[in-house]
């Protein structure tokens, strides 16, 4: 009797038991970002960078790529638009941005924005004042060795007659709606050609003239060219341009 009640009382308890090992557990998405250790020079002497520098940190639930711009304003007018590298960030991970502007013979008081973009979002900065004081000639030693433009990305090659440090590529004079990305290296060796890549995204793909301004240690080196964007075409796609023209005629031809 004893065993039959046991038995009875675990087939009532059984489908309970099952019921409540079932547990859906939800956690809703957001999305959140901080900034951190925002610093820029309030006063540019003798020729030197404007350089803005801070943290990113992912305070949300899930991952995004953010990528800050800077624009320069004068009495509302803008005379320069600047992208970082675009940086992954996931949940609780901090990225360190720095974007550049070189000021060419320019004594003026102005405001930079920086605006962040990260999924589809937007933060922007408070607008930062500062002022050129003066401005010092560069000495033209860097030399662009040849441009070739990818379906996302340009090449260069760099050379300089004297060793150089802190070389920053600034693309400009490009069409609004375009992202094209500054670059940093650390060293450029003399007489050593350097190949660098800096990614882009067009709006609407047109061959287009960008400048690449490039600048060595805080604006002492600098030189500048414009470029025509024409896209390199791979052998591959040469080939299946000519097998789809040969397609068609014979399509005609039949």
């Amino acid at each position: 009797m004893k065993s039959f009640l046991l038995i009875i009382t675990i087939l009532f308890i059984l489908p309970f038991l099952v019921h409540a090992q079932v547990i859906k557990i939800s956690i809703a998405q957001f999305l959140g970002i901080e900034t951190s250790n925002l610093t820029y020079e309030k006063i540019l002497k003798n020729g030197g960078l404007f350089n803005v520098s801070f943290n990113v940190y992912n305070s949300g639930s899930i991952g995004y790529t953010a990528r800050a711009r800077l624009e320069i304003l004068k009495n509302n007018d803008s005379l320069f638009i600047g992208w970082s590298e675009g940086q992954p960030l996931w949940p609780n991970s901090y990225g360190h941005y720095e974007i550049f502007w070189y000021p060419i013979n320019l004594t003026e008081k102005l405001i930079a924005k920086i605006r962040i973009y990260y999924a589809n979002e937007i933060k922007e900065f408070k607008p930062m004042n500062f002022e050129i004081k003066n401005y010092s000639s560069p000495i033209d030693s860097i030399k662009i060795t040849y441009f070739k433009t990818y379906d996302d990305k340009i090449k260069i090659g760099l050379i300089s007659d004297k060793d150089l440090k802190d070389v920053i590529i600034i693309p400009s004079d490009y069409p609004l709606g375009w992202i094209f990305e500054q670059k940093k290296i650390d060293n450029l060796s003399a007489n050593k050609e350097k190949k660098v890549e800096i990614q882009y995204v067009p709006s609407i793909w047109e061959p287009i003239q960008v400048k690449i301004n490039v600048i060595a240690e805080n604006g002492k080196y600098f030189s500048s060219e414009s470029f025509s964007m024409k896209k390199e075409t791979s052998i591959f796609s040469r080939i299946s341009h000519v097998m789809e023209s040969i397609l068609i005629m014979l399509k005609i031809r039949s």
